[in-house]
């Protein structure tokens, strides 16, 4: 497979748009990488593929190859799943080479949303409290490590919508107090991005029970999960998006409530326990 490696910089929009101008297949390695021989499997494409590496949460770091056409598939149902509006301003606080920020600027590029792409490092947190007072965005888009960061600052955010790990309840509680809404997304890079989201509506109720809630899958999932909330249990996830059209395991555990909803509760070789 002929492709062409992007390279990446503090300027994480045009790496997106590089991408998405690319008549040639692309690899996104990250700049940890950059020194080291990643091994990289060659695989016989026609159509314009990109190649990701996961973040490492599911075991040795590796490099996924999806289509492009499922990757932008992916980050038009993630606009949905988040109710994200026409006209409104996206502030993407993540790292451009994993698919959720890639993904978040794939949906605001198709959809002509304004939009502000900082690649975050650790050390940066009065950079990005200044991105959000000088852009007033309406949807902040982030992980918690980085939400974390901003604690100390004075901050408000109509829409909250985060994807990683998963938030405290006390975490919960104290962010609601800088948005109206808080949404949590579960996704991986061998789905191609999203795979689950859920909106909390009442913190004040939900955070007791509801914290660990990844919500219903998105249009074009199938999760299989025999786990209890006593016994969580291995997730298998079938996406149309994903780069296998087979289920695959997620290396998470959890399990499905009477309402369909998924529940995440650690990794299989670490898993948690609600207190």
């Amino acid at each position: 497979m002929m492709y062409k490696s992007l390279k990446v910089t503090d300027k994480p929009t045009s790496l997106v748009k590089e991408m998405i101008r690319s008549k040639e297949s692309c690899l996104i390695i990250p700049p940890y990488y950059k020194d080291k021989d990643p091994e990289i499997e060659e695989i016989e494409v026609i159509d314009k593929y990109i190649g990701l590496f996961s973040s490492g949460t599911t075991g040795r770091p590796k490099c996924i190859w999806n289509s492009f056409d499922n990757l932008l598939c992916n980050a038009t149902q993630t606009l949905t799943a988040f109710e994200i509006e026409a006209g409104q301003k996206l502030l993407i606080l993540a790292a451009p080479w994993h698919v959720a920020g890639l993904s978040w600027a794939l949906m605001a590029e198709n959809f002509g949303h304004e939009y502000v792409f900082i690649a975050t490092k650790k050390g940066d947190e009065s950079k990005w409290y200044d991105a959000i007072q000088q852009f007033r965005p309406d949807v902040l888009l982030t992980v918690p490590s980085v939400l974390r960061g901003l604690d100390e600052f004075e901050w408000f955010v109509p829409k909250i919508i985060y994807g990683g790990t998963q938030l405290e309840p006390q975490e919960l509680l104290f962010y609601s107090n800088r948005c109206k809404n808080i949404f949590q997304g579960f996704g991986q890079t061998e789905a191609g991005g999203l795979i689950t989201a859920h909106k909390f509506n009442d913190l004040t109720i939900e955070t007791d029970k509801k914290h660990r809630c990844c919500g219903k899958p998105i249009n074009g999932v199938e999760i299989s999960c025999e786990g209890t909330r006593k016994t969580p249990g291995p997730i298998f996830v079938r996406s149309k998006t994903a780069y296998t059209n087979d289920f695959y395991q997620t290396g998470d555990l959890g399990y499905k409530d009477e309402n369909g909803d998924l529940f995440i509760q650690g990794r299989i070789d670490k898993p948690v326990k609600d207190k």
